[in-house]
């Protein structure tokens, strides 16, 4: 947990430079240079997301089990996702009219993101890295308002609804692992042409109980007894 706590404070903390000290980033960039600023900030952003990424798969292997959200939850967190996704894709399409109603869709997808995870999820690490996330994004919203507004200029409906499928698009792409296959050809499994493609495409960790402690089946702890 350590690890993780270590590179999420660390990652929304050099996020947090414009929230809470702009005028010491402003001293900072006119005195590296705009282009040195932004290689320490990548290079410090990057490190502190490997440390948070590793953290995180380590946290799982000893966390615990806060509450266990019901599966409507899950379902509304999952729409949540993919207006998460469209809200990102708005921040990069130009002309579209999403980013000249809302302003600053980024933020506000990372907001949505972390508050869907929040109802799918009620493992302790989960809870601790997207109840972070939505804290920071609440605050940068609240300073990126008070920010002058950049002009958007002319939108344009293709360009919007090139948005929605963009980012619905994605969620479809970053799904979980699922089978393809056409009601055609049912035979023809195209995620299992190689073995490395098997490989990719199945599972590859499985849990079991150990039968030599009983004594642990009971517990509260959700990897109790598993092996």
């Amino acid at each position: 947990m350590t690890a993780l706590l270590i590179g999420l404070l660390g990652f929304l903390a050099i996020h947090s430079i414009r929230i809470v000290a702009p005028r010491w980033r402003e001293a900072r960039i006119a005195a590296m240079g705009e282009l040195a600023w932004k290689g320490v900030y990548s290079l410090l952003s990057i490190a502190f997301f490997v440390l948070l990424v590793w953290g995180y798969g380590q946290a799982r292997q000893h966390t615990q089990l806060l509450w266990l959200p019901p599966m409507a939850l899950r379902h509304v967190g999952a729409l949540l996702v993919a207006i998460a996704f469209v809200l990102v894709a708005a921040a990069y399409v130009p002309r579209n009219a999403i980013r000249a109603k809302l302003g600053h869709p980024m933020i506000l997808g990372v907001k949505v993101w972390a508050f869907a995870h929040l109802l799918m999820s009620g493992w302790l690490h989960s809870v601790i890295v997207f109840a972070a996330f939505l804290i920071w994004a609440i605050l940068d919203f609240r300073s990126a308002r008070r920010r002058p507004k950049s002009p958007t200029g002319s939108t344009s409906m293709p360009m919007t609804v090139l948005t929605v499928v963009l980012g619905l698009g994605k969620g479809v792409v970053e799904g979980e692992r699922s089978l393809w296959f056409s009601p055609a050809h049912p035979r023809k499994l195209p995620q299992f042409g190689s073995t490395a493609d098997i490989l990719r495409s199945s599972q590859r960790e499985f849990w079991a109980l150990d039968l030599s402690q009983p004594d642990t089946f009971a517990s509260t702890d959700g990897n109790a007894g598993l092996v």
